[in-house]
């Protein structure tokens, strides 16, 4: 009875043993996987972190960038403008007309608003009011694409030469057209023109000689 006993209890155990040894085994090897996976997990993660910082530095930067290019263009704008009002003594009705016009021109122009309100500064130096430099800013900075001139020197020019000529701001169109005429047809330019202007202008109009005579 005792021999039975002790061949069931043998057989029990290794029928116990056999597998709880395999089992044991299958553990070993998926912890030793789950412990290379998390080691590649922790690699990969590593590596997302840096990409992400270089995609921070990559992108942030430039936007960075991009948002104080922008501060600074406003500020120029709002400079420019400024200096526009304290020349001309323009209203704020009328400064709101002038900041409109401004922003158009720099909207459909190779020049920026900021170049327009240059531009304008120039001509209420000249003494232009509010109507004059609506009226005379398009031709202006027609002139100045066209010729690839300065627009604030540009601007600086018809305002003197049209006073020198007796003209008003309502003919900037024509003495313009003349300008770039004359110069893609000859050995000059519109700054050369200009230069000459302030001798030859004051002469020519008190004699009565007009812009294309001259």
């Amino acid at each position: 009875m005792a021999n039975k006993i002790i061949d069931a209890t043998l057989r029990f155990v290794d029928n116990f043993t056999k597998p709880m040894n395999k089992a044991l085994g299958t553990m070993a090897r998926h912890s030793s996987e789950f412990t290379k996976a998390g080691k590649n997990i922790t690699k990969t993660g590593k590596n997302i972190q840096k990409v992400g910082s270089s995609l921070t530095k990559t992108a942030t930067v430039p936007i960075v960038g991009m948002g104080v290019a922008a501060v600074k263009t406003a500020a120029d704008f709002e400079s420019g403008m400024s200096k526009v009002q304290s020349i001309s003594g323009a209203s704020g009705k009328n400064m709101g007309k002038l900041t409109e016009k401004a922003k158009e021109m720099g909207a459909k122009t190779k020049f920026s608003a900021s170049e327009s309100a240059d531009a304008f500064s120039y001509m209420a130096m000249a003494g232009w009011k509010t109507k004059d430099m609506l009226k005379g800013i398009e031709g202006t900075m027609y002139l100045a694409g066209a010729t690839g001139e300065d627009l604030a020197q540009t601007s600086d020019i018809v305002t003197d030469s049209l006073s020198a000529f007796g003209l008003k701001a309502k003919d900037t169109n024509r003495f313009v057209n003349v300008l770039a005429k004359t110069a893609s047809s000859s050995n000059t330019d519109v700054g050369k023109m200009g230069e000459s202007f302030k001798y030859v202008a004051p002469a020519a109009g008190a004699l009565g000689y007009s812009v294309e005579d001259t």
